[in-house]
């Protein structure tokens, strides 16, 4: 049995800890008593939630959809949201292009983007026909919107595609996955 760290009385988000119900979960967690601060509703929940801030009361509040609606309006402009109109990659990009990733399970590039809640995903052998899909795809899907034409997408010609390192080494894994 996982031995329980008194947290009676902390604060977490919206909700305060009463005590210790004496329940456990099915892993022995402790399961606590807490008062919703906001609107003095009682609740119980895992203690270990509470500290890994899994549950806080806050999403879903008033101020989190307030919060929430301001960053999604703030974000978009021309109707395009500010992910989309950022051509910058992530630091944890491997390939040097935005939305490409190597599909390790099944060796495969894939391209995956989110557009309004929708997923966009298709698989690719040739890592330059991912990225020149990814160019298509993007003029299509956000140069209408997008007014400035120095922030709209160019359609990109294979020979101008980059190939680093990282991609050099997984395309080779692709070309060999037929070989046995």
């Amino acid at each position: 049995m996982i031995e329980y760290k008194n947290i009676d009385g902390q604060i977490f988000g919206d909700y305060q800890v009463i005590g210790d119900t004496g329940k456990r979960s099915k892993k022995g967690e402790a399961i606590v008593i807490c008062r919703n601060l906001r609107n003095n509703e009682i609740h119980e929940t895992n203690a270990t939630n509470l500290r890994r801030s899994h549950t806080t009361g806050y999403i879903g509040s008033s101020k989190h959809k307030e919060i929430m609606k301001n960053r999604n309006k703030n974000a978009r402009k021309n109707g395009v949201h500010e992910l989309h109109m950022n051509h910058q990659n992530y630091s944890t990009n491997n390939t040097g292009y935005r939305n490409i990733s190597y599909y390790k399970t099944k060796k495969y590039w894939m391209f995956s983007i989110t557009v309004n809640g929708k997923r966009f995903q298709k698989f690719f052998n040739d890592f330059k026909d991912a990225v020149i899909y990814s160019f298509e795809f993007k003029i299509e899907k956000f140069n209408k919107q997008i007014l400035k034409s120095e922030d709209k997408y160019k359609p990109i010609k294979r020979e101008e595609i980059i190939i680093n390192d990282y991609v050099k080494e997984k395309q080779k894994l692709i070309n060999q996955k037929g070989d046995f």
